[in-house]
């Protein structure tokens, strides 16, 4: 170090701190800004996630839950904990569709008849809780089938939560008023039932006939692995058709009635109405199940709906305009023929789970007490 270098530090250790400023600046060297640390970011919490609105969708036991939150990405990991009178938690499973999550919730299994509380929902800082009541759709003791035997029953379009594909549900929920499920008889083979509907208002047809289950406790299903109706020009085919619902022991009413299937459009498109063109607008699309490379199958789904008994008497022999499975195991039958029968059959079907959804009932503020449906 040179002699001029010691003089400067020894000046610079001699004045003290503001002498050192002074002369530094007074020499040019005044200390880089950088060396300073930076201001501190003020970064903004997001806004929490509240619920705009829930509701219990019906009164059966595997019906579900659904509510409607501020930040779509918190479906993702949103449950609901529900309680019944003895504070026990019941499960509930988030629903996934093909195109990813639903914004609601089945019960992981069915809950008992009682009532229940909405305690809170996971990921949701607000006071969300509300009570909502099961009934023993399927599961009363005291069902007798004499109560439900023959008497037709007809659903209540408002009571359905069609949730497949989804917005979609105006068109096929005009069926609904004049569509009837009637069982028919039980005996060993199991529980043979219709379902028959119009679409003029006038002349009614069977639109399916098929043997389901009846359980001691008015609990019935239907199911079906595939079908394929001679539709013109070109069968339907349908798939993974399942039905479900539960009578009252009285046979006053049936909730809980549910159900899917997949439906091949194909012969919608060839008579040149594709619905297919119209699904991506409601965030849904066709896709290939028959594994031929065209995509023009859908998924549809329903949940909640209810039925009562009504005076609507209908003769024994009603006229197909469906698939007759009663007759041998593999009878179909579609007697009206050509694009009548197309049109008749494909929408109807819908009540046997092909089916779109409509938001339909009161929608439940988190500060409403009262409310059902979404």
């Amino acid at each position: 170090m040179g002699v001029g270098a010691l003089i400067g530090a020894w000046i610079l250790a001699s004045v003290g701190h503001d002498g050192r400023m002074l002369l530094l600046a007074a020499l040019g060297c005044w200390p880089a800004t950088g060396s300073l640390p930076p201001p501190e970011k003020v970064v903004e919490a997001p806004p929490p996630v509240r619920v705009e609105a829930w509701g219990a969708w019906g009164e059966a036991g595997w019906d579900p839950l659904s509510f409607e939150l501020t930040d779509d990405g918190a479906y993702e990991t949103a449950r609901p904990i529900v309680r019944d009178v003895d504070g026990i938690e019941w499960m509930y499973d988030r629903a996934v569709g093909r195109e990813g999550f639903f914004h609601w919730f089945v019960p992981s299994e069915a809950l008992a008849p009682g009532d229940y509380e909405l305690e809170s929902i996971v990921g949701v800082y607000q006071a969300v809780e509300g009570p909502f009541t099961v009934l023993p759709y399927g599961v009363d003791p005291a069902f007798d089938p004499a109560n439900v035997l023959g008497r037709v029953y007809q659903p209540d379009a408002d009571s359905f939560a069609i949730t497949a594909p989804n917005g979609f549900g105006g068109i096929a929920l005009t069926y609904l008023a004049d569509t009837a499920l009637q069982i028919v008889s039980v005996d060993e083979a199991g529980a043979h039932f219709r379902i028959a509907a119009t679409t003029d208002g006038e002349a009614w047809c069977d639109v399916l006939r098929a043997t389901g289950t009846l359980s001691p406790t008015g609990l019935f299903t239907w199911s079906l692995d595939a079908l394929e109706v001679p539709t013109d020009p070109l069968p339907t085919h349908v798939q993974d058709l399942r039905l479900r619902l539960g009578f009252l022991g009285d046979g006053s009413a049936a909730g809980g009635v549910e159900g899917n299937a997949v439906v091949d459009l194909a012969v919608l498109a060839a008579l040149g109405d594709d619905p297919c063109v119209l699904l991506p607008s409601f965030g849904a699309y066709c896709w290939d199940c028959m594994g031929d490379n065209s995509y023009s199958c859908m998924d549809a789904t329903f949940y909640a709906g209810t039925l009562a008994p009504t005076s609507l008497v209908l003769p024994d022999d009603l006229p197909s305009c469906g698939v007759d499975l009663e007759e041998t195991s593999d009878a179909i039958t579609c007697d009206f023929g050509g694009s009548l029968c197309a049109f008749a059959f494909v929408p109807s079907v819908f009540l046997v789970g092909a089916a779109f959804r409509r938001r339909g009932g009161r929608r439940r503020s988190p500060d409403d007490g009262g409310a059902r449906g979404l």
